[in-house]
C-alpha cells in the first residue's frame, strides 16, 4: 500500500529540482507521519497536530519530532521535508528550519543549527490554495568515514524539556524545528501544520538487509484482509456482536463478515459484527476497522476495505488445505471470498488487493481424539507432529498467496499473519504446535508470528469472551499497521538467547515497547509467571524465584544446580497456556472494553485497572505478549563421587551372617537419587537418602566383589566396590601349631594381635584360658589377623589355643 502512494504524493514536486539532483521516483520511501497535540510528544501514528503554538521570545516555535534512523543511498544522498501549511500563509525568508542533535559522527555531538557540511536548498509549491514548503539537505560532503556503516544516519535520543542529548544513543528519533514569525491574529488549534518526511533511500528503512523484501501490496481502491482458520477467527461462543456501528468505506460481502455462514451475496454492505447460530462478535470487523482508521488518518483518506473470515470452527489443516477431499472449505469460503468480491466490483472498475491474510487455527492438530478422522483424505488422520504440521502450512500459504494474486491481478505477496494456539488448547509441554507456528514464523519472510491470545479474556481457557474477540482483533490491526504501512520487522515478545550458570537462567527477550512487565490486572496470574524449568527426564519444576532484570531479561532462580538436558518453557500445558510477560506498549486502542457485566455467560476474568476496577469503558490494551516457547538448553553434568564405607576390602565373613553394607555419596551440580548395591551382578538393594546401606542377608560362601553404583538427579552415575570372602565354618581346620600361629607382642599390656599362617577351611574359634584353666576369650576366627583388646585381663600367665579342642596346642601368653 506504500509504495504506490508515496510516488503519487511525491509527483507534485517540480520535475527540474528531481532532473537537478538526479533523483529516481521509485527510490523514495515514506519514513513516518505522525500527530502530536501542540507538546512535543511523540505519536506512531507519524502526523504531528500543532494545537498551541506559545511565544517564545519573538518567534513562535513548535518542536516536533520522527521516529526512524535514515538509511541513505551513496549514489543519492539526500534528505527531503515537506512542511504543509493548512491555514495562512507563511514566506519563504520567515520560516528557518533547523536540524536538532543530528549525530555526524561517533563521538555523540549535537549540532543545534543547520546540518554541518551539507548545503540546502528551500522552495515553494502551491496545490488546490494549499501551501507547501520544502527544503533539501545534500548529505554527499558529510558521508564519509565519520558514519556508521551503510550510511545510516543515527540520532540521539532528545529531551524536549531542557534539549539535552545523550550522546550516541542509537535510537532513531528525528528532530526538527519549525519557527515562524509572531502574528496577531489567532493561528486555528486544529491541524495548522501536517509534517511529512520522506528520505531517498537505497534498500528501505533501519535493516537494509531485509526491508526491501517485505513485500506490501500495491495500493487499490479496495484493500482486503481476510482472516482464515477455526472457531477462534469467527467469534465462536461470543453471547453477543458488539461492533455493530459501521465505518464509512469498510465492507463486508453479504449480511455477515463470515462467509460459511452468511447468505453469501455477491455484494458489498457495511461491515459490522453479527451474531450467528453458533456465536457473535467477529475479530475481523475490530481489526479491519481500527487498520482503516489509521490508514485513512496518515495514508489515503480515500482507500476503502473489505474484511472476510473463510473457513469453520472444530477443523484440522488438513481439513482446511486445497488438497482436502475429505471436505471443501478452502474452495466454499476462502476462494468464494476472492470470487465473490471480483462480483461485487464487477462494472465498477474498481480495483482490489489484498495485503493480508491472518490465519488463526491449531487447536486441532494438538491432540490426537481431535485430530481423528481430520486428514486430507476420508479415513486419515490429522497431524499431531510439528514438522508435518509446518510443510502443511507451507502448503497453505503458497496456495493462498497464488490464488489471491492470480484472481485479483496483484504482483506482491500477502503478508501471511499467524497466531500461536494458546490456553487450554494446549496439550504437551513441548509445544508441538505452538512452536510450530513459532518456528514458521522464523523461517519465513512473508510470515508474521502475532501476539498469542492467552491474555484475551476468554470461557474456561477456550473460546474468547465477546471482549476478547474484539480486544484481540484490534490487536491484529494495530500489528498490521506497523508491518504493512510503517514496514517494521514485528516481533512480539519472544526469546533471542538463555545462559545457564549454576542454578539461575538468564533469558534475553526482544522487546517492542520496552520495559518487560509481569501483567497481572489483564490476566491473572498464573505459577511462575507462565515459566516452568524441569530437568528433561523429570517433571518436577526446579523454579523457586522468577524476575525482571532491566528492561529486557527474566532471571529464573532454580533449586538447585542445572545440569544436563534443561527444559525451558513458557505458557506451556503446566499453566494452561498463558502467562503474564507483556511488554509497556500503550497506544490507546480504537474501541473501549464492553461493560458485558449482565450477561448470563460469564467470562472466566475480567481484567481490571490498577485501581483494582474492572475494565468497562476504557480503551483495549495493545500491548505486546510473551510468545509461548519450549526450548531445551543442554548443560554438561559434573557426575557424583562416592565409596563403600563397609565393608573394607579383604573382609571375611561366615556363611550365613547378615552382611551390612554402607556407602557415602555426594554431587557437585545437583543431588543423589539413589544408591544401588550389587554382590557380582546381583542386586542386593537401594537407597534414596543418607546414610546409603543395605543389607545382605544369610551370605553364602564364596569370594565376593561388593560394589555400590550412586546416581545423580541428571543420570549421571559413579561406582564404587570391595572384595571381601564368605567361608564356611563347617569345615573344620586342623589346629594350628605355634608356628603356624604368631602372637604379638608377647608379653603383652592392652592389645594383642593373632595372625594365622593358613585358613584352607574354617577355624571355628580361639580360645584364651587363665592359669587355672578357665576361660577368659572365646571368639569365632573370621580373619587371618585379628587384633584382641585386653585391657580386661589382669597380670598373670594365660594361655591361648587356636583351632579345636582337643588337637590344638596352647601357648603361653604372659601379662606382666
Amino acid at each position: 500500500m506504500k509504495r504506490t502512494l508515496t510516488a503519487l504524493i511525491i509527483c507534485i514536486l517540480s520535475q527540474s529540482l528531481f532532473a537537478q539532483l538526479g533523483w529516481q521516483n521509485d527510490n523514495w520511501q515514506v519514513i513516518a507521519n505522525g500527530s502530536s497535540g501542540g507538546s512535543t510528544t511523540f505519536n506512531e501514528s507519524g502526523t504531528f497536530t500543532v494545537s498551541d503554538l506559545k511565544p517564545n521570545g519573538e518567534f513562535y516555535r513548535a518542536d516536533l519530532a520522527i521516529l526512524k534512523d535514515v538509511v541513505l543511498s551513496e549514489s543519492e544522498p539526500y534528505l527531503f521535508l515537506k512542511i504543509k501549511l493548512t491555514d495562512g500563509v507563511l514566506s519563504q525568508d520567515k520560516a528557518l528550519f533547523q536540524l536538532l542533535d543530528l549525530e555526524v559522527n561517533q563521538s555523540g555531538k549535537a549540532e543545534g543549527a543547520s546540518i554541518s557540511g551539507a548545503s540546502s536548498t528551500q522552495f515553494i509549491t502551491s496545490e488546490n490554495d494549499q501551501t507547501f514548503h520544502h527544503i533539501v539537505w545534500d548529505l554527499s560532503a558529510v558521508l564519509g568515514d565519520d558514519f556508521y556503516e551503510g550510511n545510516v544516519i543515527p540520532f540521539t535520543n532528545l529531551n524536549w524539556t531542557n534539549g539535552s542529548t545523550t550522546p550516541g544513543s542509537k535510537r532513531g528519533i528525528f528532530g526538527f524545528k519549525l519557527i515562524v514569525a509572531p502574528s496577531s491574529e489567532a493561528i486555528p488549534a486544529y491541524e495548522v501544520y501536517k509534517i511529512s518526511t520522506y528520505a531517498n533511500v537505497e534498500a528501505g528503512l533501519n535493516d537494509t538487509s531485509t526491508a526491501s523484501e517485505r513485500p506490501v501490496a500495491e495500493d487499490g481502491e479496495y484493500q482486503q484482509i481476510i482472516f482464515y482458520g477455526q472457531s477462534l477467527s469467527m467469534g465462536w461462543e461470543a453471547p453477543q456482536a458488539i461492533t455493530t456501528q459501521p465505518i464509512d468505506g469498510n465492507f463486508m460481502l453479504g449480511s455477515s463478515p463470515l462467509m460459511l455462514y452468511s447468505n453469501q451475496s455477491p455484494t458489498l454492505n457495511p461491515l459490522v459484527a453479527s451474531r450467528w447460530q453458533h456465536g457473535g462478535e467477529q475479530p475481523v470487523v475490530s481489526c479491519v476497522n481500527a487498520f482503516a482508521t489509521r490508514y485513512r488518518d496518515h495514508t489515503n483518506a480515500q482507500t476503502k476495505f473489505i474484511g472476510m473470515q473463510a473457513g469453520e470452527g472444530g477443523r484440522t489443516i488438513e481439513r482446511l488445505s486445497k488438497e482436502c477431499t475429505n471436505d471443501g472449505f478452502y474452495q466454499s469460503t476462502f476462494l468464494k471470498i476472492l470470487d465473490n468480491t471480483l462480483a461485487a466490483l464487477e462494472g465498477s472498475n474498481a480495483t482490489v488487493q489484498c495485503p493480508a491474510i491472518v490465519y488463526m487455527q491449531g487447536e486441532y492438530n494438538y491432540k490426537e481424539v481431535d485430530a481423528s478422522g481430520q486428514g486430507l483424505t476420508p479415513g486419515t488422520n490429522g497431524t499431531t507432529d510439528k514438522d508435518e504440521y509446518k510443510r502443511l502450512l507451507l502448503i497453505l500459504k503458497d496456495n493462498m498467496q497464488h490464488d489471491i494474486m492470480s484472481t485479483y491481478g496483484q504482483t506482491e505477496k500477502p503478508i501471511f499473519f499467524i497466531y500461536q494456539t494458546s490456553g487450554k488448547y494446549v496439550s504437551n509441554e513441548e509445544q508441538e504446535i505452538s512452536m510450530a507456528q513459532y518456528e514458521f514464523a522464523q523461517e519465513n519472510s512473508d510470515v508474521i508470528l502475532l501476539n498469542p491470545h492467552y491474555a484475551m479474556p476468554d470461557y474456561n481457557g477456550g473460546h474468547l469472551s465477546t471482549n476478547g474477540y474484539r480486544w484481540y482483533g484490534e490487536i491484529v490491526g494495530n500489528i498490521l499497521y506497523d508491518v504493512l504501512v510503517d514496514q517494521k520487522e514485528y516481533k512480539p515478545v519472544i526469546p533471542e538467547s538463555f545462559d545457564i550458570s549454576e542454578n539461575t537462567v538468564a533469558i534475553q527477550f526482544h522487546v517492542p515497547t520496552p520495559p518487560l512487565n509481569f501483567d497481572t490486572l489483564l490476566t491473572p496470574k498464573v505459577s511462575n509467571y507462565g515459566f516452568l524449568v524441569t530437568n528433561k527426564n523429570q517433571s518436577t519444576n526446579l523454579i523457586e524465584k522468577v524476575e525482571i532484570i532491566g528492561e529486557s531479561q527474566v532471571k529464573i532462580t532454580c533449586t538447585e544446580n542445572l545440569s544436563g538436558s534443561i527444559e525451558i518453557s513458557y505458557a506451556g500445558k503446566s499453566v494452561t497456556g498463558t502467562g503474564n510477560l507483556a511488554d509497556s506498549y500503550s497506544k490507546n486502542a480504537l474501541y473501549t472494553y464492553f461493560d458485558d457485566s449482565s450477561n448470563a455467560k460469564k467470562e472466566d476474568y475480567t481484567p481490571k485497572q490498577a485501581n483494582g476496577a474492572p475494565l468497562y469503558g476504557e480503551s483495549y490494551p495493545l500491548k505486546n505478549w510473551g510468545a509461548a516457547f519450549y526450548h531445551v538448553e543442554t548443560v554438561p553434568n559434573n557426575n557424583p563421587t562416592g565409596s563403600i564405607l563397609s565393608p573394607k576390602t579383604g573382609s571375611t565373613f561366615l556363611t550365613g551372617d547378615n552382611i551390612k553394607i554402607e556407602a557415602d555419596a555426594s554431587d557437585p551440580d545437583g543431588h543423589i537419587t539413589k544408591v544401588e548395591f550389587f554382590r557380582d551382578n546381583t542386586k542386593i538393594g537401594e537407597d534414596t537418602s543418607a546414610p546409603y546401606t543395605a543389607t545382605w542377608l544369610n551370605a553364602p560362601a564364596g569370594d565376593y566383589e561388593i560394589s555400590a553404583i550412586i546416581y545423580d538427579n541428571y543420570e549421571g552415575t559413579d561406582t564404587a566396590s570391595v572384595i571381601i570372602s564368605v567361608k564356611d565354618p563347617t569345615t573344620p581346620l586342623k589346629a594350628q601349631t605355634a608356628d603356624q600361629v604368631k602372637v604379638y607382642p608377647n608379653p603383652f599390656f592392652d592389645s594383642l594381635t593373632i595372625q594365622i599362617a593358613d585358613l584352607k577351611g574354617q577355624q571355628e574359634y580361639l580360645t584364651i584360658y587363665d592359669a587355672a584353666g578357665k576361660v577368659q576369650h572365646r571368639q569365632k576366627i573370621d580373619s587371618l589377623k585379628i587384633n584382641l583388646n585386653m585391657t580386661y585381663l589382669k597380670s598373670g600367665l594365660y594361655f591361648l589355643e587356636v583351632g579345636q579342642h582337643k588337637a590344638a596346642k596352647r601357648m603361653t601368653l604372659i601379662k606382666p
